[in-house]
């Protein structure tokens, strides 16, 4: 069987970012004390009241599949979140749940580019970004942030 351009050029051409990752587990595991600044796992485990009150909603009857969108309540509760935050009026309908950042990153680039077309990403990033643009048919391009700008990218890279 032959493998699709689509699948086969993700890393265009190098690496596919996870070798730090195995080699940062493989770090811990052998003891060496490593912060780990890879696949955003977090360093805390799951707090107990979330995971009771995940154990109540699946025992009541929560078991199946969401809406797409995600649930209204739950659309709401960030629309809310969001407005309160940063002060502009936002509704559910601007609040689209996905499974994580690489599923809402694919799906922004989805709804976003053509194939051909240039998408920028902000270096430093995470590893996978480049690849989430290759995989629908864009050009990714990386844009320089760096620390004595917060990590903001200038114009003048933005232009370039």
């Amino acid at each position: 069987m032959r493998l699709s351009r689509r699948i086969t050029g993700l890393t265009g051409g190098g690496p596919d970012g996870w070798d730090l990752f195995l080699r940062a587990r493989r770090m811990i595991a052998e003891g060496i004390a490593v912060t780990e600044l890879t696949i955003g796992e977090h360093d805390t485990r799951t707090h107990g009241s979330i995971l009771d009150a995940m154990d109540r909603s699946a025992r009541s009857g929560h078991t199946g599949y969401a809406m797409v969108p995600g649930t209204a309540l739950l659309r709401d509760t960030v629309a809310a979140r969001v407005q309160e935050r940063t002060g502009q009026r936002t509704t559910r309908d601007n609040v689209l749940i996905t499974p994580g950042g690489q599923a809402a990153l694919f799906a922004a680039h989805s709804a976003a580019c053509d194939p051909g077309d240039t998408a920028l990403f902000i270096d430093p990033y995470y590893a996978t970004y480049p690849g989430t643009i290759r995989g629908v048919g864009a050009l990714p391009r990386a844009v320089s942030a760096r620390a004595e700008d917060g990590f903001q990218p200038q114009v003048t890279a933005l232009m370039a």
